[in-house]
């Protein structure tokens, strides 16, 4: 009779190694990519919040509103990221209400 012992052996630690090599890392890369999409819709509906809150001007109350709702939710304040959802929210030529209720467009940062 033939052992097969090694070849099952073989091909369990085969297994693994490809697990371990490939799958696993993909799908690390998956689950941070999707948190990072989570993190910028999120950030860029506390922008766009804030701007309907504060208004035109204010950037530097805006911004610490901003930083205070995404720790509140255990994310990591970055300005940059704040800065470039700013700059999103102009491009898209979004709509919204300042403070004292005046429709206002936001316009593109060309």
């Amino acid at each position: 009779m033939i052992d097969l012992t090694k070849l099952v052996e073989a091909l369990i630690a085969l297994t693994v190694v490809v697990i371990t090599t490939f799958i696993i890392p993909w799908l690390k890369s998956k689950t941070n990519t999707e948190k990072w999409y989570k993190y910028l819709s999120v950030l860029d509906v506390l922008v766009s919040a804030a701007e309907q809150i504060y208004g035109v001007g204010e950037g530097p109350r805006k911004l610490e509103q901003v930083k205070e709702w995404l720790e509140k939710r255990g994310y990591t304040f970055d300005p940059n990221d704040v800065e470039a959802a700013v700059l999103r929210l102009h491009a898209n030529g979004l709509n919204y209400t300042n403070a004292h209720g005046e429709g206002v467009v936001a316009e593109s940062a060309e």
